[in-house]
């Protein structure tokens, strides 16, 4: 699953009686003490659907054209 906990994000590697271990998008690997768990909000993001998505915030000079602002993004996706 992929999941949420304050600020950490990322897949669950693994749940155990004392913590649980989650790989970041940058492929960092965090223990979360179950403690801390109890006290935080969860987010499950893969239930009670796969479907998911990451918002993005993008800032361009405001001299950029516009067309090559968007060939830009249309390259890079």
């Amino acid at each position: 699953d992929w999941i949420q906990v304050g600020e950490i994000s990322g897949r669950v590697l693994q749940v155990n009686w004392r913590a649980v271990r989650i790989q970041t998008r940058e492929l960092d690997e965090v223990t979360v003490p179950n403690s801390a768990l109890s006290k935080d909000r969860i987010i499950n993001f893969s239930r009670p659907s796969q479907v998911s998505g990451v918002k993005l915030t993008l800032a361009f000079d405001d001299e950029s054209p516009p067309n090559h602002v968007r060939e830009v993004l249309v390259r890079v996706a």
